[in-house]
């Protein structure tokens, strides 16, 4: 059990690193959601059943 643990933390630090650089050449920008509209489409996932929104910026 304890070393799930380890790999559990070390899988997070390697995640938490591969999100840092791989984001650090995006742009920052600001924005603002005008709209928010429910598509009425059901996607089977293997997860399960989402519903999507279309957010327009």
């Amino acid at each position: 059990m304890r070393l799930f643990g380890i790999v559990l933390v070390l899988a997070s630090a390697g995640f938490a690193i591969w999100s840092f650089v791989d984001t650090r050449d995006y742009i920052t920008t600001t924005g603002s959601v005008t709209a928010v509209e429910f598509d009425p489409t059901v996607v089977q996932q293997e997860e399960g059943v989402t519903n999507d929104l279309k957010v327009t910026i």
